[in-house]
């Protein structure tokens, strides 16, 4: 599920622009080692839009922090978002959220559109959502995995803050990209669907966090939104 082009952002990056990006998330959207030196997905899209419209058209700041949530971003709002003045935001949390189980889903619920409004009134940007990529448990026999849906542990309950972002993004009419649901459905090479943990295990460095194949495909699937380009030249 993609949103509609951002048409506002292409026209300016066309028109030879610059714009400002903030990645805000937690560790799937900051470097970590699990892309082993490989380029994040925020690190790609700063590729895309070089190769698409050219030199000097976007600056992309990673603002994701490992381990956060919703609720422990708004302490850094100010010095990790607020003060570069983006014309985008890229907003990523539920996977670590998720741990708090289904009595944590009301609070995060509440607090992404606190989020969302916050945003809104400090930088008077474009916001898009994005839903965490499946979990990857171990294939444990006691887990039942629901038709059509990843499997998860009982104490880990990643689809319903999935659901509470995709409601949001409806309610407060963001763009919104379902990696979840991408990631469920689709297949990658000669894997099975990502439904079956032994499909999506390629794509991840471990449970929770994608490796550098997994960052490549979080850009295919964000690319739509500002017009980039699906495939790098120097890839085969």
């Amino acid at each position: 599920m993609h949103c509609p082009p951002f048409e506002s952002l292409i026209a300016r990056l066309r028109q030879g622009e610059k714009i400002t990006i903030v990645t805000l998330g937690d560790s799937n959207t900051e470097a970590t080692f699990h892309c082993h030196g490989a380029c994040t997905w925020g690190e790609l899209l700063a590729r895309g839009i070089f190769m698409t419209y050219g030199k000097n058209r976007a600056t992309v700041i990673n603002a994701g922090q490992c381990g956060d949530t919703v609720a422990g971003c708004f302490a850094r709002l100010e010095r990790d978002v607020y003060r570069f003045r983006p014309d985008l935001v890229i907003v990523g949390f539920g996977m670590n959220d998720a741990s708090r189980g289904a009595a944590g889903v009301t609070d995060f619920a509440r607090d992404l559109r606190r989020l969302i409004g916050e945003i809104r009134a400090n930088c008077s940007c474009e916001i898009l959502l994005r839903t965490s990529n499946p979990l990857a448990p171990c294939n444990e026999p006691h887990y039942t995995r629901p038709p059509g849906r990843p499997l998860e542990t009982p104490a880990w309950p990643l689809h319903l803050y999935v659901e509470e972002v995709r409601r949001a993004a409806s309610e407060c009419g963001t763009g919104l990209v379902d990696h979840y649901k991408l990631w469920a459905e689709a297949k990658s090479g000669p894997w099975p669907a990502s439904t079956d943990p032994n499909g999506l295990w390629p794509r991840m460095s471990d449970v929770i966090h994608p490796n550098a194949f997994g960052h490549r495909i979080f850009y295919q699937e964000l690319a739509p939104a500002l017009g980039l380009i699906n495939r790098f030249p120097w890839e085969a």
